[in-house]
């Protein structure tokens, strides 16, 4: 890992704008609400060198990096629950090889009809 993955932290910025991004490059997954995967496209055969098979069912905090797990869960997740959000966030994600990615996600959550979350969806990007 380079001295700037070393140094890296997780940060909330306005959400990027992914329509400049292939749509084979961009992950997009549907999660519970504690951040298990439901579905997960193709793209992360690309992105991350995981089948979607292997991602479904397992929670997303397992393969974050563990000094970004705090901020993703206080200010990003938890805050995705409460309002909608036009924010993306900047972690590091564990490839199936073991390396950390830095990845860019937006998150949207779907409410039924009296406005109570019922899931995430999530689209995210590879930045380094």
């Amino acid at each position: 890992m380079g001295k700037e993955n070393l140094e890296f932290k997780a940060t909330i910025q306005p959400a990027a704008d992914f329509g400049k991004v292939p749509a084979g490059d961009i992950m997009v997954c549907r999660h519970k609400l504690d951040g298990t995967f439901v579905s997960v496209s193709e793209a992360c055969r690309k992105l991350l060198g995981y089948e979607p098979e292997e991602l479904i069912g397992k929670q997303a905090y397992d393969f974050h990096h563990p000094d970004d797990i705090e901020t993703i869960s206080s200010q990003h997740h938890r805050q995705a629950l409460l309002e909608d959000i036009q924010e993306s966030i900047r972690y590091r994600f564990r490839g199936k090889d073991g390396k950390y990615r830095v990845m860019e996600t937006v998150t949207n959550t779907r409410r039924d009809r009296q406005g109570i979350p019922i899931e995430l969806e999530t689209r995210s990007i590879a930045v380094d």
